[in-house]
């Protein structure tokens, strides 16, 4: 009784917490296509200067971060079936890689250039964190009865 009380409190913090990253998620996504309309276009911030390039990762990248959050925010009432185990673990395995990764660049000072642009160590301890909280989501919702 206990442990389900727990389980079911840690997958609604764990929602709503979902759901305070995809507002955060949200708004960088439209501060991206405010900056690659032009009015930031070619500046630098933080020590990267914003390219039409990069500014489309960017923006590819927060949108494939906000589905992820989305359905983890809405989508997980029901007890999982074998397919959505399957594809939380595996969604789990792969964020956990990318977190690692991310830890290794920072913990060795391995330099990272991407079209040019030296991507600086702040970066990765951003990814690690937030690959490593959707690691941990997919293992939780993985695991769900």
């Amino acid at each position: 009784m206990y442990n389900e009380y727990m389980n079911n409190k840690n997958t609604h913090f764990i929602r709503e917490l979902s759901k305070f990253f995809s507002g955060l998620v949200v708004a960088d996504i439209l501060v991206g296509i405010w900056v690659g309309s032009g009015q930031g276009y070619g500046s630098i911030f933080l020590g990267m200067p914003l390219t039409q390039p990069l500014i489309n990762i960017w923006i590819v990248i927060d949108v494939a971060l906000l589905l992820l959050l989305l359905h983890y925010a809405w989508h997980i009432d029901l007890p999982p079936s074998r397919i959505h185990k399957v594809f939380y673990t595996t969604v789990g395995v792969l964020l956990a890689i990318v977190a690692l990764l991310h830890f290794l660049r920072v913990a060795f000072s391995v330099p990272l250039i991407i079209g040019g642009i030296s991507m600086p160590q702040w970066l990765s301890v951003i990814g690690a964190i937030i690959t490593g909280f959707l690691a941990y989501a997919s293992f939780h919702f993985a695991n769900r009865k």
